[in-house]
Parts: structure tokens; sequence; C-alpha cells
């Protein structure tokens, strides 16, 4: 769902080299939502067979899509934290 151009733009290791227009955060906004709907169809339909295991670069060895989900939501609330710390010095 997510565009190949959009994962080099946030892929790790990057930094914002440009100002995100309001087109952008639209877009994002929308595949927020769409992505998590999805990802709930998917996995109710038993999608994610055959995963293939991995470990994150802090170490986490990721076994299912469970975990996988589980992980997610802890990197995203790291997310939240660095931005919310942010906030405070602008």
């Amino acid at each position: 769902m997510i565009t190949e151009e959009m994962v080099e733009k946030y892929r790790k290791g990057t930094k914002p080299e440009l100002d995100t227009t309001q087109e952008e955060v639209d877009a994002l906004r929308l595949l927020l939502y769409a992505t998590i709907d999805q990802t709930k169809t998917d996995y109710s339909a038993a999608v994610f067979t055959g995963y293939q295991e991995f470990t994150t670069g802090s170490g986490f060895k990721i076994h299912n899509a469970t975990e996988a989900i589980a992980l997610n939501s802890f990197h995203e609330s790291m997310h939240i934290g660095i931005m919310m710390s942010l906030r405070k010095f602008i």
C-alpha cells in the first residue's frame, strides 16, 4: 500500500530534507488508517502464514506476525515520545 518512494524517503537513517506539503500530510494520514484496517483484515484472514523470522536492529527476534504487530506498537510509541519531546523545543 506504500510506494517505494515513500519507503525510501522515510527509511531508517534518513532525515528531513525538504518541507512536507499539506498534500503529503493528508496522504500519510489516509495511509495511517488504511494500513491499520488492511492489517486487521489480513490478520483475520490468516494472510501472514509462512512468516519469515527476523532480528531487529535492537536485537529482538520476531518469530511471527503477532510478535511483529506488538513490536510495531512499541516502535510507534517511541516515535510519539520523540515527537512529544521535540514539540517542547518548538
